[in-house]
């Protein structure tokens, strides 16, 4: 039909994703082995059959790599006019802006639109992003990159193999090429099947702060729709990272007054603390955090074993850092108590991931329950004439999410309590 010629490429593509969402509400099974199959057999022969079988030119390669530096510089821009214009700094943003998904969807895209020469070129173009997604996007996300985690994927290898290959005009025996290109292209419908699986398995609700989630589990549709979209505008506070330590011995702080504390601040200068905390909400893992160390067991000595000492220190990191701030947080403890790294018998690291995980109400590792500047102090988590009750007559909010914030005070609890003393408890 004339109608449907425009848009042609794209129904096969979406026909085969709907496959899989619909197998999905059918049948219940794990993925881990075809996305398995996928990884180290399918999409490495894919890519090599691609780039092997059919002739690629330098000047083709050239013209697809500046065609990839343009949309990145492009989007870059975009991202950046973005954040400059609604005050925003988030990497988790930049980074599914940048990395489009040109593997499931953009290969079979390419092939039913443009046949054998746009499917070769469109596996070329994938391979580059993947090798930019595990090179320049763990360095924006994580702040420093991990080129190790580029040679763990088959499809590099095999990517390299068939462009030498190509180049060099080698001829792959018949018999070898068509059980490689058999595999390869049995793989582009799983991927897309794979996709639409997924797809269903997604919980597209997605509050943002546990308080918005909590409410709704607990009051359902009591809750007004307008409050509710309140809460899903609470903004989350930076993440934090947290060390267990087992130490051989007590801190040595070369200032003796700290060993008397039970909680030590350790920042340096006020310039230090204030870059170290203007670092993750700019996106960034500070170089020297400002941490907060408990040596409990100098005060307590059913803490540790008699002779040794434990020790907790966090220091902030962005909201959903996944990245490693363990070396930073120890030199930081260092530059105060030379020797300290010496003393250490183990650690445990819990990133924001493994906090959030842990306990659902630190959101992205945020140990504050909520962003605690000015705003966040005025609004928290909404704009009301008594922050503590709810729409919902006899439901009152009592978490840090709630003025004053964060700390070891119990004036939310204090606040909810009289606020419903003068309610329904009156």
């Amino acid at each position: 039909m004339e109608v449907l010629k425009p848009i042609s490429a794209v129904i096969p593509v979406f026909l085969l994703i709907a496959a899989g969402f619909l197998f999905a509400h059918w049948k219940k099974i794990s993925l881990t082995s075809v996305t398995e199959i996928i990884v180290y057999l399918g999409t490495p022969c894919l890519v090599f059959g691609s780039l092997a079988s059919k002739p690629l030119y330098v000047a083709d390669i050239a013209v697809l790599f500046s065609g990839i530096a343009i949309m990145f510089a492009a989007v870059g821009l975009l991202v950046c006019l973005y954040f400059s214009v609604f005050r925003l700094s988030s990497r988790g943003f930049a980074l599914p802006a940048l990395f489009m998904n040109a593997g499931n969807m953009g290969i079979p895209l390419a092939l039913f639109a443009f046949g054998q020469a746009g499917f070769q070129r469109a596996t070329l173009m994938f391979v580059i992003l993947t090798f930019l997604q595990y090179s320049l996007g763990i360095y924006i996300l994580n702040g420093r990159g991990n080129w190790a985690e580029i040679f763990r994927l088959p499809l590099i290898y095999a990517a390299l193999t068939g462009l030498a290959v190509n180049q060099a005009q080698i001829q792959i025996p018949e018999v070898l090429m068509q059980s490689i290109t058999m595999l390869g292209q049995a793989t582009i419908p799983i991927m897309l099947v794979t996709l639409g699986y997924r797809l269903y398995q997604f919980e597209s609700l997605q509050w943002g702060h546990a308080v918005g989630g909590a409410l709704v589990r607990i009051a359902g549709d009591r809750l007004p729709p307008r409050y509710a979209r309140a809460l899903e505008r609470y903004r989350s506070g930076p993440g934090a990272f947290k060390l267990d330590l087992a130490l051989d011995g007590p801190i040595p702080w070369a200032a003796p007054e700290a060993a008397r504390a039970g909680c030590v601040h350790v920042g340096g200068t006020l310039a230090d603390v204030a870059a170290s905390e203007r670092a993750p909400s700019a996106g960034r893992a500070p170089g020297r955090p400002f941490v907060l160390v408990g040596q409990h067991s100098g005060f307590d000595e059913t803490r540790a074993p008699e002779g040794k000492h434990t020790v907790w220190a966090y220091g902030h990191v962005p909201n959903g850092w996944t990245g490693d701030e363990t070396g930073a947080i120890e030199a930081q403890i260092e530059r105060f108590a030379p020797g300290f790294r010496e003393r250490i018998l183990a650690r445990n690291a819990a990133g924001p991931t493994e906090l959030e995980r842990r306990n659902p109400n630190l959101v992205g590792g945020d140990v504050n329950a909520g962003l605690q500047d000015l705003r966040g102090i005025l609004v928290r988590p909404t704009l009301r004439p008594v922050p503590y009750a709810t729409p919902v007559p006899g439901l009152f909010l009592c978490s840090a999410s709630t003025p004053p914030g964060g700390g070891v005070h119990g004036l939310c609890g204090l606040g909810a309590a009289r606020a419903a003393l003068r309610g329904p408890l009156r």
